[in-house]
């Protein structure tokens, strides 16, 4: 299995599992989960914690050294554009970058492809509504939209 099959798979998994916020918003042990190899606590938003934390157990299950651990979508996206991980398009298991505030704020949104059509992506999500949801975007028109970023295989150089 590549690395983006794993990395799906773990955000599958969590959506499977119902993956949540507990207890108030930006909660719970879900939340706690993702936030904790940051050394961060809730409540903290946690939908690039989340993305990461599948990164981290995609990249474990393939013994390759683990990727910077983002809080914020916005280094995430940073982080995968200087690494040369940008893609013209999305793939299952890529992650897809949104801005949130504007093109050039701070404040961004992340998530995990699951699947691609021609005109159709579903996103595997946190922290867009209170839990891990799968939302479905028409290719064409997704707004906010930052970019792709292909953390697809050991050619990659991870």
């Amino acid at each position: 299995m590549d690395l983006s099959k794993s990395i799906l798979a773990v955000a599958k998994s969590e959506l499977k599992a119902n993956a949540r916020e507990v207890g108030g918003n930006n909660r719970g042990p879900f939340v706690a989960k993702y936030l904790e190899p940051s050394g961060l606590k809730p409540p903290q938003p946690w939908c690039a914690a989340f993305a990461s934390w599948c990164l981290l157990r995609a990249t474990a299950k393939h013994h390759l050294p683990p990727l910077p651990y983002f809080v914020s979508a916005r280094e995430m996206f940073n982080w995968a554009k200087a690494s040369g991980y940008l893609l013209d398009s999305p793939v299952p298991g890529s992650l897809v970058f949104f801005s949130r505030g504007g093109l050039f704020s701070w404040k961004g949104h992340c998530g995990i492809a699951s699947s691609v059509t021609k005109n159709r992506l579903i996103v595997i999500e946190g922290n867009r509504s209170s839990r891990v949801q799968a939302f479905g975007y028409d290719i064409a028109h997704i707004r906010n939209l930052l970019g792709f970023a292909g953390i697809i295989s050991q050619e990659n150089g991870i």
